[in-house]
């Protein structure tokens, strides 16, 4: 089971993936990090998809879940734990294959609204606004330039 497996690689202090048959065990973690996804539990997707750093659909899951925690944690007023997910998201957002400048625009601002309200530097706030105005601006750029080729096939 799973939580064999967890225990195994902690008691050992391996990663879960060193257990696990490479391509059967990477699809199966990323199965049940979809699940887990898909019924909106985070936390459990996370813990999941720790252990698939090497893989482009478990990392787009982790971006995914921590943005979707953060959000459930500002809404809550859990500013702390908003930013730890917001960091995370990034962190997860900026590797692997699917590195989505939406995606990581709404980790940046999530990022400087925890900021502000934990008092933090403002020079913080504005940095992390500034990276998602960026991110903003290449999702711009990208529509613009897939607009200009529509126009030219018409």
């Amino acid at each position: 089971s799973m939580k064999t497996l967890e225990y195994l690689a902690e008691l050992y202090q391996k990663p879960l993936s060193w257990f696990l048959d490479e391509a059967a065990g990477t699809k199966a973690l990323v199965d049940q990090a979809r699940a887990a996804y898909r019924q909106g539990a985070w936390q459990d997707c996370l813990g999941l998809t720790s252990a698939l750093e090497d893989s482009d659909e478990g990392l787009l899951l982790r971006t995914l879940a921590a943005l979707a925690a953060g959000m459930e944690a500002l809404e809550a007023q859990r500013w702390v734990e908003a930013l730890r997910m917001a960091d995370a998201a990034l962190d997860a957002g900026q590797k692997g294959l699917y590195r989505l400048p939406g995606l990581l625009a709404q980790a940046q601002l999530l990022r400087a609204r925890c900021l502000l309200e934990l008092d933090g530097s403002p020079s913080q706030a504005q940095a992390a606004f500034t990276r998602a105005a960026g991110e903003q601006l290449e999702l711009a750029r990208l529509s613009g330039e897939v607009l200009r080729r529509l126009g030219q096939k018409s």
